[in-house]
């Protein structure tokens, strides 16, 4: 039985392949008030593009956008003309690069998990993000990043490609020095296990450069 969530429209599983106008006409009751909806899902379908405009013509107030498990080969156009959002969940797609939500600059929320994403890049209008998932990606160096990301506290960067565990700290420690929770096992430069006194030295060196980390690949320091 499905959890009923006030303010969410639904439409997770209904074999979409493509997103516009019409298609979503036909899931939308005439009567009914779409501003009272901050929440849209659509979520494990088989979309691959989302046409612009469509999901702005209907909805005016969203602040969560879902789209978990599609198709995507990349963020659609129309995601950067849903200004209002704060939340967006694009994990379990094919999108390779961070694209066109340069007008998100509300962001909070940006979790792009299980994609074939190969560079943090991309997020200079973007600066109120505070959780970022970029865990599973394609990512090898974190050097294309180049603003300082204040409010970020939550970054997961597990099973990427990642080599460099200093320049990775140096960068971050720069980029991003409010870091509370940080994700990095599971890299070619952070094995999933190594002998007890590898693990202290590299414990230590995160929080020489991240002095406010509490939490390090799922581990209280």
């Amino acid at each position: 039985m499905s959890v009923i969530i006030p303010g969410r429209f639904n439409l997770v599983n209904s074999k979409f392949v493509e997103v516009d106008k019409d298609t979503l006409s036909k899931h939308i009751n005439k009567d009914d008030d779409l501003n009272k909806y901050h929440i849209f899902d659509i979520s494990g379908n088989f979309i691959t593009s989302i046409a612009s405009p469509s999901i702005t013509t209907y909805f005016h107030k969203l602040t969560e956008l879902h789209l978990i498990n599609n198709e995507l080969p990349n963020i659609p156009e129309e995601i950067n003309n849903i200004i209002t959002l704060k939340k967006l969940y694009l994990s379990k797609n094919n999108i390779q690069q961070i694209t066109n939500i340069d007008k998100l600059v509300d962001l909070e929320l940006l979790d792009l998990r299980a994609n074939q994403i190969k560079e943090m890049s991309n997020l200079e209008n973007n600066t109120k993000i505070n959780n970022l998932s970029l865990s599973s990606n394609q990512i090898i160096s974190l050097n294309n990043l180049n603003i300082n990301m204040e409010h970020l506290e939550s970054l997961f960067l597990f099973s990427n490609k990642l080599e460099n565990l200093q320049e990775t700290l140096d960068i971050l420690s720069k980029h991003c020095p409010k870091l509370t929770k940080l994700l990095l096992t599971a890299n070619p430069c952070t094995s999933l296990s190594r002998p007890k006194e590898e693990q202290q030295v590299y414990e230590n060196n995160v929080k020489k450069a991240l002095p406010n980390i509490r939490i390090l690949d799922w581990k209280p320091l």
